[in-house]
């Protein structure tokens, strides 16, 4: 029985030996836009990686069906949207990484740590330069315009980056405002949408419209392997107005619930924000990385500096439930000095009242919203120098701000409704 034993943990022991260490990745990315990221781990490693590619619904319908009897180590998908989706459906497990916390920020992450933002793109526009001129494009919203009547070229609206942009805007304009915009954005297409954001390009270079709606790491790549200047009379753009930035999304990962390599996942997490990751993200896929100290490559170099800052400065809400603000008020600077004495000493002006609400782990250093005020809508911003604006972590602000300064409000006019459109803020 002895002997048994002894030869029975032998085997065991030539087995571990000999066994292969692995993980199974669930990619909604394409298998060639990961492969260089992939052999690098493995040959650093020595762990073997599966990849089963396909659209994201796909890959999170198929991981709940498996339930624990999935292979599923890792999500991989190209849509913030989709990692919400992913880490409701229960299908994400929370993880510990000091790795992880320190390298991406907090706006790139989920705030309860189930997914990390790996890397970032731009929903830009690219224009005919012989047609178009510069200074006629301006945000989203500019779209819409009966100037761009047969010129716009756009894929199907069932794509996930586009669905993703038109949830930014209901955030940034109000769904009244994109409601509006839809109408006239579609009568705007130069033909019906078609194709990929590779197809849109080209269909520009080609004279068949004259500005697309694309991702800035498709126009990017083409670009750098222009060897026959096709291209060089199409040039990018970041939509910005005064309610909205560049439109900016993540591709990012979690680790499976059910994940029977749960030490390798965490180990390739780590490495896809490590500087060899990164630099390969920036360098062979022409994303932008998700950490600012990468050096980008001289393709990504000429982009205007507008998008550098854009993406570690701009105003970041990772979710609806971040920011809120509570209890609107709107009253008179010093009622009972205005009633018993008239517009003296600036009593009788409107004054707009409220509560940030911060509900992050990270302190609130800027915020902006937009505001309507009766039926005209108007910016609200401050940051860390103006301190009634600067909300601590899980905690709250009362703001007191001047209507009739801040948008010219008549002290004499009836009492304004306001109301709180969009907010965004900076942690």
């Amino acid at each position: 029985m002895k002997l048994l034993l002894i030869f029975t943990h032998l085997f065991i022991l030539i087995a571990q030996c000999y066994s292969k260490e692995e993980l199974n990745l669930y990619s909604a990315r394409q298998e060639v836009l990961m492969r260089p990221l992939i052999k690098l781990f493995e040959d650093e490693y020595k762990i073997k990686i599966n990849i089963v590619s396909a659209k994201a619904n796909q890959l999170i319908n198929r991981i709940v069906q498996e339930g624990e009897f999935t292979n599923a180590d890792i999500l991989l998908t190209t849509d913030v949207g989709r990692l919400h989706i992913a880490k409701e459906k229960n299908i994400f497990q929370k993880i510990d990484s000091t790795t992880l916390t320190n390298l991406v920020p907090s706006n790139y992450r989920d705030k309860d740590n189930y997914w990390f933002g790996v890397s970032l793109r731009a929903r830009l526009l690219v224009y005919n330069r012989n047609s178009i001129n510069k200074s006629d494009l301006n945000g989203y919203i500019d779209l819409a315009k009966e100037k761009w009547k047969k010129k716009i070229l756009v894929r199907s609206s069932s794509n996930v980056y586009n669905q993703s942009l038109i949830s930014a805007m209901l955030i940034k304009y109000g769904e009244e405002e994109v409601k509006k915009f839809l109408k006239g954005f579609i009568s705007n297409f130069a033909r019906k949408p078609s194709g990929g954001d590779r197809d849109q390009i080209r269909a520009v270079a080609a004279g068949e419209g004259e500005l697309a709606l694309v991702n800035s790491y498709y126009f990017l790549k083409m670009k750098s392997q222009d060897n026959e200047k096709k291209l060089d009379h199409v040039i990018e753009y970041f939509p910005k107005d005064n309610f909205m930035q560049t439109h900016i999304n993540i591709s990012g990962a979690g680790v499976i619930k059910n994940s029977k390599n749960k030490e390798n996942a965490i180990k390739f997490l780590e490495f896809l924000v490590s500087n060899e990751a990164q630099k390969i993200y920036a360098e062979v896929n022409f994303e932008y990385p998700i950490r600012k100290n990468i050096e980008l490559n001289r393709f990504m170099k000429i982009i205007p500096t507008i998008i550098a800052l854009f993406l570690f400065t701009a105003y970041l809400i990772s979710s609806d439930t971040d920011i809120t603000i509570s209890n609107v008020k709107v009253m008179k600077r010093n009622k009972p000095s205005c009633d018993r004495l008239g517009n003296v000493y600036d009593a009788c002006q409107w004054m707009l009242k409220f509560n940030i609400n911060n509900n992050t782990q990270d302190d609130l250093i800027s915020f902006c919203s937009v505001i309507k005020v009766n039926k005209k809508k108007y910016k609200l911003c401050g940051n860390k120098a103006k301190k009634k604006f600067h909300t601590k972590a899980n905690n709250s602000t009362v703001v007191l701000t001047n209507l009739s300064e801040l948008i010219n409000y008549d002290n004499e006019s009836p009492k304004p409704i306001v109301s709180f459109i969009s907010l965004n803020g900076k942690f």
